[in-house]
């Protein structure tokens, strides 16, 4: 070793020592100019450095070489080594630099766990130019790579990168899955905009975490669900709704109105966009909500009496005196829907209307569910006296008749289930009702009931997951399960049969649906 040589070994050795940067980097520049036997000496004294000292000399030196490393292959390789055994070490380095190194380690490596681990630190670095390579992995057919790649892709989150992944959507729920939370993380109004579009996803499980993913967002996601409301497809209106409605933003008051005003043929849109309405404090133009009171369809009619309640003011007040006018059939009609929705503020506002009130009070007394009583008790009660005659004969315990079935309902809507209450209650069945899949599933391990209707699209569990729990303790011919949805698509219904669901019907049902389809699987 010549003299030069062994006062680059010696000054370098010292600066390591004192922790030298600035005359660190003056040494390792000039590495090209060594022998061999040099070079690797002093690469052995980087590699023995403290690792904050090693780790700050790299990170400045390729900051300043970035876009020459092929002049310092034995740095590049040190570093390399040291990023296949730590890959987190990347965020030290220049991010184009830690691309490159990163990428050159993923064609290299064969083990797929190293694989998973460089392709998730890609994307913790947002290494924009490794958006093209990482694309590949989406198809690997390896999940926890085609896991990580989404992963990583998301967190990049540049346009091409949002593009890569939608590209990917639509041939595997589970991944489906899996991008979609991604998309939903990267801020991009096109990730937003492909989440609305996957609404009309004939897939039941991908679509309800879509619609659960939406929802988070909130606001942010407005605009574009504004936009699918000038959809056709009746399924993805109805899910965009449901979604409008979960946010309960009152700035989607306006687009839900002036969907209504054009009006649509499919009665379960109508009531969707009615439902909606229920969940939003109008900031105004609540008039509409009194159209869908003379709507032909009985659900239709049950949202819009429950939208009234939510949004009543004067106006609605005037309009709903003015349609009990009549005091026919049609007006005690409109009042038990009233009461079957729970329109608290509505019956509380129209108890001074004597026709109103004797009704009311008879429906309450005679025929509505005892579940109904209960809410309205306390509200007759202060409007008519603790002692009235009426509330007293509502108060009284009488003996549960003896019912034909007992009959469990899940559906996530409450509108649905209040149908679901009063209709099987008219029907002379006793009824329990679920808004939550998972209610369900650990009930019926202690309990059974004769039949089971659920919905097809509900959050965590859809109605084919819970038909496939319930199938593991109960043949089709121990417990008939029957779907009732507003869905259309073919692929639904098949995995719906394929699950052990026994019938499916469409919705709106009515009573009479209803008992035609119990005595198909009684």
């Amino acid at each position: 070793m010549t003299e030069k040589e062994t006062l680059y070994l010696t000054e370098f050795k010292h600066n390591v020592e004192h922790q030298d940067i600035i005359k660190g980097l003056v040494i390792l520049n000039e590495l090209p100019e060594m022998l061999p036997d040099t070079r690797l000496k002093v690469l052995a004294v980087l590699q023995d450095s403290p690792q904050s000292y090693y780790l700050l000399l790299l990170s400045e030196f390729f900051a300043l070489k970035t876009d020459d490393l092929s002049q310092h292959p034995e740095l590049v390789e040190l570093t390399k080594e040291n990023l296949r055994k730590r890959p987190e070490q990347a965020n030290w380095f220049p991010s184009k630099t830690a691309c490159t190194l990163l990428l050159q380690l993923l064609d290299e490596v064969e083990d797929e766990a190293k694989m998973a681990e460089l392709i998730l630190t890609l994307g913790e670095i947002e290494a924009i130019d490794a958006v093209n390579p990482l694309s590949e992995y989406l198809y690997s057919g390896s999940w926890i790579l085609t896991k990580n790649s989404i992963y990583s892709l998301g967190q990049i989150g540049t346009k091409h990168a949002v593009l890569h992944l939608i590209s990917r959507l639509g041939s595997d729920e589970k991944v489906d899955i899996c991008i979609l939370e991604a998309l939903a993380k990267t801020g991009k109004q096109r990730a937003y905009k492909a989440l609305t579009d996957y609404l009309g996803s004939p897939n039941a499980s991908s679509r309800t975490r879509a619609k659960e993913l939406l929802v988070d967002l909130g606001k942010l996601a407005l605009p574009f669900l504004y936009e699918n409301l000038t959809r056709s497809d009746p399924d993805i209106l109805i899910h965009t709704l449901n979604v409008l409605g979960s946010i309960g933003d009152s700035q989607a008051a306006k687009p839900i109105r002036q969907f209504l005003v054009k009006s649509s043929g499919n009665a379960n849109v109508r009531f969707a966009a009615y439902e909606a309405l229920g969940y939003i404090k109008m900031p105004g133009g609540s008039f509409v909500l009194a159209t869908g009171l003379e709507d032909e369809d009985i659900g239709v009619r049950t949202a819009s009496a429950k939208a009234i309640d939510r949004n009543f003011d004067m106006i609605l007040d005037q309009g709903i005196r003015n349609m009990l006018r009549a005091q026919d059939e049609a007006s005690r009609e409109l009042i038990k829907i009233f009461i079957d929705a729970e329109s608290l503020k509505v019956v509380s506002a129209l108890t001074d209307c004597p026709f109103f009130k004797k009704n009311a009070l008879e429906y309450l007394e005679k025929h509505a569910h005892r579940e109904i009583k209960q809410q309205f008790l306390p509200y007759l009660k202060e409007h008519l006296g603790e002692n009235h005659p009426a509330l007293q004969d509502l108060m009284v315990e009488t003996e549960k008749p003896a019912s034909k079935l007992t009959i469990w309902a899940v559906d996530d809507s409450r509108m649905i289930l209040r149908m679901y209450r009063s209709m099987l209650h008219d029907l002379g069945y006793d009824s329990v009702n679920f808004e939550f899949p998972k209610q369900l599933c650990e009930r019926i391990q202690s309990e059974r009931p004769h039949i089971i209707f659920t919905d097809l699209n509900m959050p965590k569990i859809t109605g084919i997951e819970l038909a496939k729990f319930v199938r593991k303790r109960h043949s089709q011919e121990d417990l008939p399960i029957i779907m009732a949805t507003t869905q259309t698509e073919n692929e639904d219904h098949i995995e719906a049969v394929k699950a052990g669901i026994n019938m499916i019907i469409k919705k709106p049902f009515t009573k009479k649906l209803l008992q035609e389809s119990i005595d198909k699987v009684s």
